[in-house]
Protein backbone atom coordinates (compact mmCIF):
# COMPACT_ATOMS: atom_id res chain seq x y z
CA UNK A 1 0.00 0.00 0.00
CA UNK A 2 2.88 2.72 0.37
CA UNK A 3 2.73 3.27 -3.72
CA UNK A 4 -1.29 4.91 -2.60
CA UNK A 5 0.34 7.43 0.31
CA UNK A 6 4.56 7.55 0.07
CA UNK A 7 5.12 10.08 2.30
CA UNK A 8 2.60 8.58 5.31
CA UNK A 9 2.54 4.69 4.47
CA UNK A 10 6.12 3.57 5.24
CA UNK A 11 6.93 5.78 8.47
CA UNK A 12 3.00 4.21 9.84
CA UNK A 13 4.55 0.28 8.67
CA UNK A 14 7.69 1.36 10.86
CA UNK A 15 5.68 1.92 13.85
CA UNK A 16 3.73 -1.10 13.66
CA UNK A 17 6.77 -3.43 13.06
CA UNK A 18 8.03 -1.59 16.45
CA UNK A 19 4.87 -2.44 18.12
CA UNK A 20 4.41 -6.18 16.92
CA UNK A 21 8.09 -6.50 17.83
CA UNK A 22 7.69 -5.51 21.32
CA UNK A 23 4.28 -6.76 21.73
CA UNK A 24 4.15 -10.00 19.43
CA UNK A 25 0.93 -11.29 20.64
CA UNK A 26 -0.98 -8.03 20.51
CA UNK A 27 -3.22 -7.55 17.08
CA UNK A 28 -2.04 -4.33 14.58
CA UNK A 29 -4.89 -2.97 13.15
CA UNK A 30 -4.62 0.10 10.68
CA UNK A 31 -7.47 2.39 10.05
CA UNK A 32 -8.15 4.77 7.31
CA UNK A 33 -9.32 7.98 8.83
CA UNK A 34 -11.86 8.85 6.21
CA UNK A 35 -15.02 9.35 7.97
CA UNK A 36 -14.82 13.05 8.81
CA UNK A 37 -15.01 13.75 5.14
CA UNK A 38 -18.34 11.43 5.19
CA UNK A 39 -20.16 14.61 4.85
CA UNK A 40 -19.30 15.86 1.72
CA UNK A 41 -21.93 16.84 -1.05
CA UNK A 42 -21.65 15.12 -4.65
CA UNK A 43 -20.06 18.19 -6.19
CA UNK A 44 -17.18 17.98 -3.90
CA UNK A 45 -16.65 14.02 -4.13
CA UNK A 46 -17.63 13.37 -7.84
CA UNK A 47 -14.31 13.73 -10.09
CA UNK A 48 -14.59 14.67 -13.20
CA UNK A 49 -14.92 11.14 -15.33
CA UNK A 50 -17.99 9.50 -16.82
CA UNK A 51 -20.43 8.86 -13.91
CA UNK A 52 -20.83 5.21 -14.41
CA UNK A 53 -17.09 4.67 -13.21
CA UNK A 54 -18.69 6.37 -9.76
CA UNK A 55 -22.42 4.20 -10.30
CA UNK A 56 -20.18 0.88 -10.83
CA UNK A 57 -17.01 0.92 -9.42
CA UNK A 58 -17.67 4.03 -6.64
CA UNK A 59 -14.78 5.93 -7.88
CA UNK A 60 -15.04 9.23 -5.83
CA UNK A 61 -13.06 11.37 -3.55
CA UNK A 62 -12.91 10.31 0.09
CA UNK A 63 -10.71 12.77 1.94
CA UNK A 64 -7.76 10.72 3.16
CA UNK A 65 -7.11 12.44 6.59
CA UNK A 66 -8.91 13.39 9.91
CA UNK A 67 -6.16 16.41 10.25
CA UNK A 68 -9.58 18.94 9.46
CA UNK A 69 -11.63 17.17 12.01
CA UNK A 70 -8.49 17.78 14.84
CA UNK A 71 -8.38 21.30 13.40
CA UNK A 72 -12.28 22.11 14.20
CA UNK A 73 -11.84 20.62 17.59
CA UNK A 74 -9.36 23.07 18.23
CA UNK A 75 -11.69 25.95 16.41
CA UNK A 76 -14.66 24.76 18.53
CA UNK A 77 -12.74 25.03 21.70
CA UNK A 78 -10.53 28.23 20.76
CA UNK A 79 -13.63 30.14 19.92
CA UNK A 80 -16.20 28.60 22.34
CA UNK A 81 -18.44 28.40 19.26
CA UNK A 82 -21.09 25.14 19.38
CA UNK A 83 -19.53 22.62 16.42
CA UNK A 84 -22.38 23.76 13.94
CA UNK A 85 -21.82 27.36 14.68
CA UNK A 86 -17.67 26.93 13.04
CA UNK A 87 -16.58 27.81 9.65
CA UNK A 88 -13.23 26.97 8.69
CA UNK A 89 -10.41 26.64 6.14
CA UNK A 90 -7.46 24.49 7.47
CA UNK A 91 -4.37 23.85 6.23
CA UNK A 92 -1.66 21.34 6.22
CA UNK A 93 1.47 21.82 5.11
CA UNK A 94 4.71 18.84 5.97
CA UNK A 95 5.10 15.18 4.99
CA UNK A 96 2.30 16.33 2.07
CA UNK A 97 -0.39 19.58 1.82
CA UNK A 98 -4.12 19.65 2.02
CA UNK A 99 -6.60 21.87 2.67
CA UNK A 100 -10.33 21.24 3.52
CA UNK A 101 -13.44 23.92 4.01
CA UNK A 102 -15.27 23.17 6.95
CA UNK A 103 -19.04 24.53 7.27
CA UNK A 104 -21.18 24.46 10.06
CA UNK A 105 -18.67 21.70 11.88
CA UNK A 106 -18.87 19.66 8.63
CA UNK A 107 -16.23 18.77 6.17
CA UNK A 108 -17.43 20.06 2.71
CA UNK A 109 -14.60 20.41 0.15
CA UNK A 110 -11.17 18.97 0.19
CA UNK A 111 -8.16 19.22 -1.69
CA UNK A 112 -7.37 15.38 -0.62
CA UNK A 113 -8.20 12.24 -3.07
Amino acid sequence: MVPLAPLHNPSNILGIEAARARFPHVPQVAVFDTAFHHTLPPHAFHYAVPHDLYTEHHVRRYGFTDIPRVRRNRGIETSRQAPAEVNLVTLHLGNGASAAAVQCGRSIDTSMA
